[in-house]
């Protein structure tokens, strides 16, 4: 498994910055933080820690954190939006969720040819914003 790019600096005031943000803008900026085209497999945890890193939100309740939510409380609280996201990547079929396992499920975002195509493409930002944005997809990633 390939480790993802470092995530940008935050941009949204926090859960209700991530709440009143465009949903696909909001795909586009965490799919380009999450994903590289060195690798396949990214560990889904990193699709949280990005979205806290977008939100610039370190505590929650009074948790508080240095790196990723570390309970299951404060990762909550980014599931609507991780979701989201998931689902905006699928029906671009830039990305999709994989889970492995039966006991110690392992769960992944696999970067799908149209997302790894978007990311080597001349412009990556404009392309993942054309898939993401675009219709449901059939036919090649535009340029």
């Amino acid at each position: 498994m390939t480790q993802p790019t470092p995530p940008p600096a935050p941009i949204y005031a926090g859960l209700a910055g991530l709440a009143a943000a465009d949903p696909e803008e909001l795909a586009v900026r965490v799919f380009l933080a999450t994903f590289n085209p060195s690798g396949t497999h990214f560990d889904d945890n990193t699709v949280h820690g990005v979205l806290q890193d977008l939100s610039g939100q370190l505590a929650i309740s009074g948790m508080d954190v240095r790196a990723f939510f570390s309970t299951y409380q404060a990762v909550e609280a980014l599931d609507p939006f991780y979701l989201q996201c998931a689902l905006i990547w699928e029906r671009s079929l830039a990305a999709a969720r994989l889970s492995r396992g039966s006991e110690r499920t392992r769960n992944y975002f696999v970067l799908l040819p149209r997302g790894w195509q978007a990311l080597v493409s001349p412009d990556p930002v404009a392309a993942v914003r054309a898939l993401i944005s675009g219709p449901a997809v059939s036919g090649p990633v535009p340029d």
